[in-house]
């Protein structure tokens, strides 16, 4: 059986919001999700790749749109995981820009995280603009939706 995970990450890879934001902004969640099969709250010790799983069909570079190689972005994620993730830049293939494999545009939008606010098999099929900046005011961090189907 496969699931769907609707995921939120701060824009910012490092951040972690207040204990108090969390607890809000987790309460939030679980009404605009309605019943799902399990929310959750996740912070790491060190930044994580999230993913969109099967959902992801391409990546690429936001300054010049160009698709970046898959195998490249392979070797280039591999290398920032060697380092816990503790330096996401890198010089992209396509027009040698300085960037963050954060900033990429990932298609489905995927990005890297300690935190992660998260529902399986929520009721929703996506979330609003305002509810997912209502959730950001909450946390005081802009976010990132990624739905990652397993």
């Amino acid at each position: 059986m496969s699931d769907d995970w609707l995921q939120l990450i701060p824009t910012d890879p490092e951040l972690v919001p207040a204990t108090g934001a969390i607890t809000a902004a987790r309460a939030a969640f679980e009404v605009l999700v309605g019943p799902a099969d399990e929310v959750l709250v996740t912070v790491t010790d060190h930044v994580c790749f999230i993913d969109a799983g099967a959902n992801h069909e391409r990546i690429s570079c936001p300054r010049c749109e160009a698709e970046i190689d898959q195998a490249w972005w392979v070797r280039a994620l591999d290398a920032a995981s060697d380092a816990a993730f503790a330096d996401l830049t890198v010089h992209v293939p396509c027009c040698r820009a300085r960037l963050s494999l954060n900033d990429l545009v990932y298609d489905w939008p995927a990005g890297f995280a300690r935190f992660v606010l998260e529902a399986r098999n929520p009721d929703v099929s996506e979330l609003e603009p305002a509810q997912v900046a209502a959730l950001a005011a909450t946390l005081g961090t802009p976010l990132r939706v990624v739905w990652t189907h397993i």
